[in-house]
């Protein structure tokens, strides 16, 4: 009897992982899947517009990123603080652009952390406007941000390959 249970915990164990492989492997093709991908700044901004409040809530980076998804960029759900965006739009695929470039609907402006903004903030642009998790009013949110240390990212219309799976 004891041989017998043994053998089922290490038929259990090998099940699990079978079970813990495939989802792995199930992961790395997703990732792999989504190397390629169509993106379209018209619809990101469109969403960006349609979900923003009326007033901050704090959320710039997690409205921004929802946004990005909706115009068909991979971010597999990423949760990060706005100025970590400044790098990882560039794995993305997503081009820094010159500060002094005429802004195009969808792009998107990243601030690093100062004082009293720890986070940082970002937020895209609808073709009239700034939108993070809500319609701003001009490009600089809070004071801090006046110095003018801003990084914009430009993801043109189209087909774009992403430079890796982070």
């Amino acid at each position: 009897m004891a041989a017998t249970k043994s053998m089922q915990r290490k038929s259990n164990n090998l099940g699990l992982l079978v079970i813990g492989g495939i989802i792995s492997l199930a992961i790395i093709a997703y990732c792999f899947s989504k190397l390629n991908y169509y993106y379209d700044p018209d619809k990101a901004a469109q969403y960006a517009t349609e979900h923003a409040n009326r007033k901050s809530v704090s959320l710039c980076a997690a409205y921004v990123r929802r946004s990005l998804e909706a115009g068909g960029c991979p971010t597999f759900f990423h949760r990060r603080v706005a100025w970590e965006y400044k790098d990882f739009l560039l794995h993305l695929g997503i081009k820094e652009i010159p500060q002094q470039h005429k802004r195009q609907i969808g792009d998107v402006v990243v601030f690093n952390a100062v004082k009293n903004h720890p986070y940082g903030h970002i937020a895209i642009w609808n073709g009239r406007k700034w939108v993070s998790d809500f319609k701003q009013r001009s490009l600089v949110v809070a004071k801090e941000y006046s110095s003018g240390d801003a990084t914009f990212f430009r993801l043109s219309k189209g087909k774009h390959k992403r430079l890796f799976c982070h």
